[in-house]
């Protein structure tokens, strides 16, 4: 993230490991990057024509669920943050000051 994105995470958060594709060994690792901090790119010669695309949570989503997010762990990455920041909606600020959780997702 940090190369091409030039973003930094405060924490990452497992969303968990699966399988890329039916009885293979080779897994993709998913986390959830929450106190995010932005900064200049720095791409190499062969990234120059690399762009960031900013979507909100829903459109990302919706992106993914009409076949248009091109990353293979993407969709599934979306779709487990959505049940994290559904399930953050359900947990009251005092439950959140409580167990040390953030308000939201950043």
């Amino acid at each position: 993230m940090r190369e091409e994105a030039c973003v930094t995470a405060r924490t990452w958060r497992p969303l968990g490991s699966y399988a890329i594709v039916l009885n293979a060994t080779a897994r993709i690792h998913l986390y959830l990057a929450e106190g995010l901090t932005l900064g200049p790119q720095q791409l190499t010669p062969t990234e120059a024509d690399f762009t960031l695309t900013w979507w909100p949570l829903p459109d990302a989503i919706r992106a993914a669920t009409e076949g248009r997010f091109l990353l293979q762990g993407g969709p599934l990455a979306l779709l487990l943050a959505q049940q994290v920041a559904s399930a953050r909606l359900t947990v009251t600020p005092s439950e959140r000051a409580e167990n040390g959780r953030d308000s939201g997702l950043t």
